[in-house]
């Protein structure tokens, strides 16, 4: 007896989502929520990265890796939700250049920003700082002699912390994660406060409460990222 596999997801849901993902409405929806999902990643990101004032990030990375079929679940999805979000953001972007429009939250009570302006550009220096922080920390093959799959501290456990102070230790690789974490200040400044005004759960009286939230949360989170490579070049850690 012969079965018909049924797909995960049905055909025509699909094509409905392929449908309003072609659409303006839509291509802000899913820019908006797939940004307020990696806003959410970045949070946890940068707690987590809080244990190396502490001098817990090897026990924290020990831990995170235990499991390595969810950590890989783990990615797999939020690679699927950063190939979203930068679609759909050069795809509007394009449509919004062709329109002679503008950024893709414009309203009569905002203004444009640098931020505003340069969010194609943030956005993309945003991805290439990815691909080199990757290559440094995941794949592990900038700066080698360090690297945490080949070296243990005294528990037996990978020097992710050694790794971190060998590598941005250096001038170079400072500074590619200071330029890196300024840009993700400036997406995160105009993402954060329009991404909300696409929700359509804001106002002309709110906004401005809305705009400075954003900022505030836009400078926590790339001041978090950004204070590590400062205090280890500064020779504040070690």
């Amino acid at each position: 007896m012969l079965f018909r596999l049924t797909p995960i997801v049905p055909a025509a849901i699909v094509d409905t989502v392929m449908s309003v993902l072609k659409t303006s409405v839509g291509r802000k929806l899913a820019m908006a929520f797939t940004g307020k999902l990696l806003l959410l990643f970045l949070l946890g990101h940068a707690i987590g990265n809080a244990t190396f004032w502490v001098g817990a990030i090897n026990s924290y990375a020990a831990h995170l890796h235990a499991l390595p079929s969810l950590v890989w679940v783990f990615r797999l999805g939020l690679f699927a939700l950063l190939s979203l979000h930068i679609w759909q953001g050069i795809a509007l972007t394009l449509e919004n250049r062709a329109a002679g429009g503008g950024g893709y939250a414009v309203t009569a009570y905002r203004s444009a920003t640098i931020a505003s302006r340069t969010m194609i550009w943030s956005g993309l220096a945003i991805a290439g700082f990815l691909i080199y922080h990757l290559l440094h920390l995941t794949v592990q093959v900038l700066h080698p002699a360090a690297a945490a799959a080949t070296h243990a501290d005294a528990l037996g456990r990978p020097d992710v912390h050694g790794m971190l102070v060998a590598g941005l230790h250096d001038f170079v690789t400072a500074a590619v994660y200071g330029v890196g974490m300024i840009a993700l200040g400036l997406h995160l400044f105009h993402g954060i406060a329009s991404s909300v005004q696409t929700f359509g759960l804001n106002g002309p009286r709110s906004f401005r409460w809305l705009e400075r939230a954003g900022v505030a949360l836009a400078l926590f989170v790339a001041a978090a990222f950004i204070a590590i490579p400062a205090s280890i070049l500064a020779g504040l850690v070690r």
